[in-house]
């Protein structure tokens, strides 16, 4: 067997979830040359694969994951004047630590998001409060795993083709993300601290730090496209309060909050099994109990249907869904 390789591993361990069966196989790549070698067995043994960053997105099936699941762990951070480079598995609070000790501001929207990397926050382009991980980013280094030679790539930032929760990388899962350069901006040290307190202030008030969870289940809705043909156009020129029961002050922001939808169908505090749709927040799922990945996958077919039944809106879910 390939060193370094462990078999039946809990994926529970590694998710901030806390949910999940065991995967076949689990390995922890350290650096790029890890990772190739690692890629190469896999290719040999016809073993399908999953690039775990720090498991803060994720939903592990409770039958595990049949094949190798690779945890990155490339740490290293380096800063030279407004630039950073950093390794694909750094989680962001250890790069926020050192945003502030240089005066370096444009991350503080990521104060307290447990568990994310760089790795993770670029491909998903991670964000809060204003703020996302593309804003940043200059450039990104990737391993192309499905040719032969394992041919290295840079993507430029327009190459990303960074959207809401989005970017090339989700598109295409041939690249495995391995580190990122990022621009930043000189600031105030006192204005970061200021900012970053205001935000854990915000998150403590109002999401439910105290039990596991992935964050956002849902992706927040396009208020535009949440409606068809001529709905558009009224919608976005309605003067009233609501519209087809949606508050017209969203379209100020373009957006329709998920967790807004789901409060409105009356799921705060909705349960099945361990899991349960939050008090403090409707768009997030907790494992109150030991839950199963079954209860958690049960809630969020129960949302995605009164959502659609009371307001005609597919949510379209943010987290990953692992089998």
């Amino acid at each position: 067997m390939f060193k370094g390789l462990k078999k039946s591993i809990a994926l529970s361990k590694y998710t901030t979830f806390k949910i999940g069966g065991k995967a076949k196989y689990f390995f922890i790549a350290k650096n790029k040359e890890d990772l190739i070698a690692v890629l190469k067995w896999v290719k040999e043994c016809n073993e399908k694969i999953f690039i775990l960053g720090g498991g803060s997105n994720a939903l592990f099936s409770d039958k595990g994951f049949n094949g190798l699941v690779i945890k990155l762990e490339f740490d290293e951070i380096s800063v030279k004047g407004d630039m950073i480079s950093a390794g694909a598995g750094a989680k962001i609070s250890k790069l926020l630590d050192i945003c502030l000790r240089n005066s370096l501001t444009g991350l503080e929207w990521a104060s307290g998001i447990p568990g994310i990397t760089i790795g993770g926050a670029i491909r998903g382009n991670a964000g809060a409060f204003g703020g996302c991980m593309g804003d940043m980013v200059k450039s990104v280094e990737t391993l192309r795993c499905n040719i032969s030679n394992h041919e290295i790539k840079i993507f430029d930032k327009k190459e990303c083709n960074f959207g809401y929760r989005n970017s090339i990388f989700k598109k295409e899962e041939n690249h495995i993300i391995l580190a990122a350069d990022l621009r930043m901006k000189k600031g105030a040290r006192k204005a970061i601290e200021a900012e970053i307190k205001k935000i854990l202030l915000s998150r403590n008030k109002n999401q439910p730090l105290g039990y596991p969870n992935a964050g956002s289940v849902f992706k927040n809705v396009n208020l535009p496209q949440s409606f068809d043909g001529a709905q558009r156009e009224r919608a976005l020129a309605c003067r009233s309060v609501m519209y087809n029961g949606i508050p017209c002050e969203f379209k100020k922001m373009g957006v329709i909050p998920a967790g807004w939808l789901i409060e409105q169908c009356g799921l705060k505090g909705r349960k099945r099994g361990g899991a349960m749709v939050s008090l403090k927040h409707a768009n997030i799922i907790v494992n109150y109990k030991n839950a199963k990945a079954k209860d958690v996958l049960g809630l969020m077919v129960i949302i995605e249907k009164e959502v659609k039944k009371k307001f005609g809106i597919e949510l379209e879910r943010e987290i990953e869904v692992v089998a």
